[in-house]
């Protein structure tokens, strides 16, 4: 009895100092691939048991008990096997975080009992998981990358708020993914009626296995966000078009329909598609969404932009039309009139914007707004001749304008 004691007394003192019981970010990693652990094979509880001939073999079935979900299990070590069983267990339950990412993230501790019968050693392992952590079985993984954006756009149409991703092969860090959650929103605004902030929390394993922990805060009630995703995939461009179906003056009827619908207001509020067209006020990047809404509704590639306008942060967009690139932006458009924000080429952009040129393709198109509409193109008036000095009069006080200057709301 006392000698059980002891034992169980040694096994939770080299639990301890084994941290096997924490949650671990480790940017450790072997430039190797990993392949996910098979379920175990055999019945891997208590009432089954499964043998293992040496340390790999001993830590293949631990992962494979995470990646089940189990939190008991059994494992025999084969009478001729190739180590100390004490020693392995321990190094594993002590290493396996920085080999596994899954394990880094959803293993809080674990333990086991170890005890010799006849000629060979038997553990009885105990895993505890986070409290934090999503169950193992609405984890998704992927081998690859390449289905990331499907996985965040289906999350965001389903107003999910949390999507944990384990990938078997990722070059995503923290930031790219968090990027990324917004490329894919802004590529598809009609997903969710808000633009969702995205925290990221990356568990790496062996290679370039990763684990990203992904919340959405869209900042928005679950019944707001589901009504207001219903409404914009209610609304209809349809009925927003002339006569004229062709590309060019489908573009010019959704950029004009914004422009006498919706009224500009500063940066950083009112910053969807849904405060565009269903609210009817926006900020440079909520007219952007709705315009990449309403043009992908009627087959006109279009994109938002990112960049600045007068050096300070502003959303636009880019077209194509016929194969041919151009710059509209709406907010010009609402502020000048709709010649001077539409269809326009990088040439006439450079006196007032900057943008990332490498990631948008080059306009150059040959049209503009005059061409397209075949409109007589305006001149500015010239000054009439002064016959006489004019009278003196008092100065007039300017009258402010009813739409505010674009800048970051503090």
């Amino acid at each position: 009895m006392r000698k059980t004691a002891l034992v169980l007394l040694l096994c939770l003192l080299a639990g301890l100092l084994s941290g096997c019981g924490s949650i671990y970010k480790a940017d450790y990693y072997h430039e190797t691939d990993v392949a996910f652990p098979e379920p175990p094979q055999g019945d891997a509880s208590p009432a089954g048991t499964v043998t293992v001939a040496n340390a790999d073999q001993l830590r293949a079935e631990l992962l494979a008990m995470v990646y089940a979900g189990q939190s008991e299990g059994r494992i025999s070590f084969d009478s001729g096997y190739a180590g100390d069983p004490r020693a392995d267990l321990e190094a594993a339950c002590g290493t396996m975080h920085r080999r596994d990412a899954l394990w880094a993230y959803c293993v809080q501790n674990a333990r086991f009992e170890i005890s010799h019968i006849v000629t060979r050693d038997e553990a009885d392992l105990h895993i505890d998981y986070a409290e934090s952590a999503l169950p193992v079985a609405e984890v998704l993984q992927l081998n690859y990358a390449a289905g990331l954006e499907k996985i965040l756009r289906s999350a965001m149409e389903s107003d999910s708020r949390r999507v944990v991703i384990l990938i078997g092969n990722s070059r995503y860090s923290a930031d790219a993914m968090d990027d990324l959650v917004s490329a894919v929103y802004r590529a598809d605004p009609a997903c969710t009626a808000a633009a969702p902030q995205a925290d990221v929390y990356m568990y790496s394993g062996a290679g370039r296995q990763r684990l990203y922990d992904i919340e959405l805060d869209y900042r928005l009630d679950d019944e707001t966000l589901h009504q207001r995703r219903a409404e914009l995939a209610a609304f209809d461009s349809e009925a927003l078009l002339g006569a004229d179906r062709s590309d060019g003056m489908r573009a010019l009827s959704l950029a004009r329909y914004l422009t006498e619908n919706c009224a500009l207001t500063a940066l950083g509020g009112h910053n969807s598609a849904w405060d565009a067209l269903i609210a009817g006020q926006a900020d440079s990047e909520g007219l952007a969404l709705a315009y990449v809404l309403l043009c992908s509704q009627q087959n006109i590639p279009c994109q938002i932009v990112q960049g600045q306008r007068q050096r300070q942060e502003h959303f636009w967009n880019i077209i194509e039309l016929e194969g041919q690139h151009y710059h509209v932006d709406l907010t010009a458009c609402i502020r000048d009139g709709i010649e001077t924000g539409f269809l326009l080429n990088d040439e006439s952009m450079w006196t007032g914007y900057r943008w990332d040129t490498s990631s948008y393709a080059i306009c150059a198109g040959s049209l503009d707004y005059w061409t397209l509409t075949g409109l007589e193109r305006r001149t500015e008036p010239e000054a009439p001749e002064e016959s006489a000095p004019p009278e003196e009069e008092a100065p007039e006080t300017p009258i402010p304008s009813e739409e505010p200057a674009e800048s970051p709301e503090p």
